[in-house]
Formats: structure tokens, sequence, C-alpha cells
């Protein structure tokens, strides 16, 4: 218990990496098909229904604050119920891990690493991440706590560079979005913000004076995602008009080539490379979380944590490098991902909140 101990300030910077993930280049160009001018406000509105659902699993979690959702969801749904629902949170996991990683892979073998395979691409991340993952939940705390001056120096050279070349007619006239439906956008900025999931497991483990502490940890985590992911979408359209937007899949990477700098040749691709770090932070917190899911099905827990990690790990990589084609990654990233995730994160925890509930009132009318 006292290896998995985090503090709040631990919990955030966890939370805030884990939700930035790979969106940060492509959120831009989903926002300005489905929302159009209105993009960043999509992105805003996206991150209060994310905080909607933190306030669901903060609920939950205050229930049973010494419990994590592994142990209770067998005290709730029974052992049958409960090893399934487990089972299924390891393959949820192990999918968000697999996707981040492609998502990104993606993106850097076309900007920055064309000739290099596939697999190569795959094996490096998957090896950083499963050795992360075999660690106890404080101790990727405190790598994802250095990792933070990576986040904010990207951030801030993304704005800088933006700033330099935008121009406010691109987002005018208003009242006209010129985007195909702003729900989706609305959705697409709620997705974007997947991450704070984790609280399912280490919620017990956050040494905090109170649980509204914590929630505001977590309430910090996702404010600040939902601000960076706002900036990012309205500095995009201040660059460049509806019409460009649409045929820009990166739009991020093109406001990053505006920035010259003698030191460096090209700042857009050292952003990519670097960006690694952060989405490994991401793919191994997914890693860890699938593992200990494995370990707990049939409510007994296994001290293999390991092993299912580098299981978990080989599988993830397995599946990745049979789908290199940018359709498959879409398709497989899309509805499929987007459908799982919500049962994940807002379905089964809803329900897991009214079984106590629904159980007293079936028990006054008996």
């Amino acid at each position: 218990m006292k290896e998995e101990s985090i503090s709040n300030r631990q919990l955030l910077f966890l939370v805030l990496l884990m939700q930035i993930g790979s969106r940060i280049l492509s959120l831009p160009y989903m926002e300005a098909k489905y929302a159009g001018i209105y993009g960043w406000m999509a992105a805003l509105i996206g991150g209060i229904a994310s905080q909607l659902s933190i306030m669901l699993i903060w609920n939950l979690g205050k229930r049973y604050p010494n419990q994590h959702i592994f142990q209770y969801v067998y005290t709730l749904a029974g052992k049958p119920i409960g090893s399934v629902l487990t089972f299924l949170y390891a393959i949820y996991f192990s999918y968000s891990a697999l996707i981040v990683a492609l998502l990104y892979i993606e993106k850097l073998s076309r900007w920055v690493l064309p000739k290099t395979p596939w697999w190569v691409l795959l094996l490096l991340i998957f090896i950083a991440s499963g050795y992360a993952a075999m660690s106890s939940l404080r101790l990727q705390s405190f790598i994802s706590l250095s990792l933070a001056p990576i986040l904010i120096a990207g951030y801030l050279t993304i704005v800088v560079s933006g700033l330099r070349e935008a121009d406010i007619r691109n987002i005018l006239p208003i009242g006209h979005s010129g985007g195909s439906s702003f729900a989706n956008g609305v959705f697409q900025g709620y997705t974007a913000g997947f991450g704070y999931d984790l609280l399912l497991y280490a919620f017990p483990f956050v040494k905090s004076q109170s649980s509204r502490k914590l929630l505001g940890a977590i309430t910090w985590a996702n404010g600040l995602t939902t601000l960076i992911y706002v900036t990012v979408v309205l500095i995009c359209a201040l660059n460049f008009t509806p019409d460009q937007m649409s045929n820009i899949p990166e739009p991020t990477v093109f406001i990053l080539k505006q920035l010259k700098w003698d030191v460096v040749q090209s700042i857009d691709m050292l952003f990519i490379a670097l960006w690694f770090s952060i989405l490994a932070a991401t793919v191994y917190v997914y890693l860890f979380l699938a593992a200990k899911a494995v370990c707990h099905i049939g409510a007994v827990h296994k001290e293999k944590h390991v092993l299912w990690v580098w299981i978990c790990t080989g599988i993830c990589f397995a599946i990745g490098c049979w789908i290199p084609e940018e359709n498959v990654i879409n398709a497989v990233s899309g509805k499929p991902y987007e459908i799982m995730s919500v049962v994940c994160i807002v379905f089964i925890p809803l329900l897991l909140l009214l079984i106590p509930k629904v159980s007293r009132l079936r028990g006054r009318n008996i």
C-alpha cells in the first residue's frame, strides 16, 4: 500500500499527462470538421462534460474510500459478474494503450521517421512503456512529474508559434460555424480528455486530507487539459481558414513550422520526437492498469503484476504490427474505442453507484 500511495500533486500530473496524449496534434482538425470556427467552444464544453464524468467516478470512489474498482466491483456485483467486468476493464485499458501508441506512431512515422520500419517504432514505445509499467503507481507519478517541463515547453512553443501569424478574420463571421455537427465536436473534445479513468484504481492510494481535496487535484488536471486543448484549437483556427483546416489533419505541426530557430533546423520534428515521452507516460499507465485488472480477476489478488504487464504489452505490440495502415488505425480508434470508453468510464461506474440505492428501494418495498 505504501509503494502505491501518491499525493494530490502527483495525481494531478499523472492525470494531466494521460489526458493530453496524442490528441493535441489532431484535435484542431476534428473540431474544425464538426464545429467549424467554434471548435474551441466545442473543446471547452467537452472539458466540462469530462468534469461531470470525473464527479461520477469521484462519488463512486468516495463511497468505497479504501478499495479500488477491482475490489468493490465484487462486493456490488458478485464474483461471476465482477470477474466479467474486471476482464472487460483489462481489455479496455490494453485497448487504450494500443490506440494511444498507434495514433502517435502513425504521426511519428509520417512526419519524422518515414523510412523506419513500423514494428521498430512500436517496439521502442512498448519496451519503454512496459518497463515503466512494472513499477509502482508512486514511482510512475515521479516519472510523470519529471516530464511536466516537456509538456509546458511544448504548449508554450505552440502558443508562441501560433500567435505570430494569427488572423482573427479566420473565425469570422460570428454566427456561421462551417462545421457539420457541433454536438460531434463536443464529443470529440470529451473523448480527447480521457485519462481520468485512472481514478477508478488510484482513489484509495491518494493520500489526501479529504476527498474534496482529491477532487480538487483531478479537477485542476482536467481544467489545465481543457485550457491546453481550447488554446491549441483556437490558435489553429486563427492561423487557417475553415477550408484550409479541412485539408490539414495535423494543423499543429504546420504552426510549429512557422517558428524559426537557428539552433534547431525543424521545431516541428523536434516537438513530435520529444512528445514520445508524453505518449509513453500515457501508455505505461494504461499497461499498468491492464495488468492490475488481470491480477484481480476472480476476486483474488494474484502477485504476478510484472508477468501480466509484459503479456499485455506483447499482445498490444503483436496487434499493432498487423495494423500499420492509417485507415485501419482510424477505424479501430473511432467508434469501437469511443463506445467502449464511454461504457467503462460512464455506464459501468453509474451502474455500480446505483446498485446500492436500488437494493435499498427494493428492501423497503418487500
